[in-house]
């Protein structure tokens, strides 16, 4: 799977649903060459959607991001949002089948509960796993690690963002989306500043 293109998808999948929902949506990229993972295309992409939806069902205001960064010899990708957050002890439960967080009612509108198991269960046929660091009140950020594809060809450009000499930041914003340079980068160098 090559990187950029994977990012574009997530944009333009996304893009209406963040300003229906008045959400900044942020996509950080700071790989200037191109980067390939081994995967498969159809499970990553169950992946993204299920942590980029869940994220703005429990954001009902601020921001999500979406993170690619390497680490060693593969890809560290992260959802970050600042929604409501959850508490240490439903930390694990979250990934349950039809488990959700303060939905005693039952609310079809905000899903069946099935988003997270279904990406841990992709992630676990990838021989990945899928992690969560939250605070409540203040967002979470979901994320899981994908290897290099190093036979492949890394030379050339990402495709995304301002381009810029070495070491900067490329970064693509969607449509319509203030592009939150303004600080809000948290010490790990992504995500929201609330969730700092």
């Amino acid at each position: 799977i090559e990187g950029a293109d994977s990012f574009l998808w997530i944009a333009q999948m996304f893009a209406a649903l963040a300003e229906e929902e008045d959400l900044v949506f942020r996509l950080y990229f700071p790989l200037r060459k191109k980067v390939i993972v081994r995967s498969d295309i159809g499970l990553f992409r169950a992946i993204m959607v299920n942590l980029v939806s869940d994220a703005s069902k429990f954001t009902p205001q601020g921001a999500i991001l979406i993170s690619a960064r390497k680490r060693g010899s593969e890809v560290l990708f992260q959802v970050w949002d600042t929604g409501v957050g959850i508490a240490d002890e439903d930390a694990d439960r979250v990934f349950d089948e039809f488990y959700q967080v303060d939905n005693q009612q039952r609310d079809r509108g905000r899903g069946i509960g099935l988003g997270l198991s279904i990406v841990r269960r992709a992630l676990k046929l990838l021989g990945q796993d899928v992690t969560c660091r939250s605070r409540p009140g203040h967002g979470s950020v979901f994320e899981f690690r994908l290897p290099l594809d190093e036979s492949a060809d890394s030379g050339g450009g990402s495709g995304l963002g301002h381009g810029g000499g070495e070491g900067e930041t490329e970064t693509a914003f969607l449509p319509g989306q203030q592009d939150g340079r303004g600080g809000g980068e948290t010490q790990g160098g992504a995500g929201p500043a609330t969730w700092a």
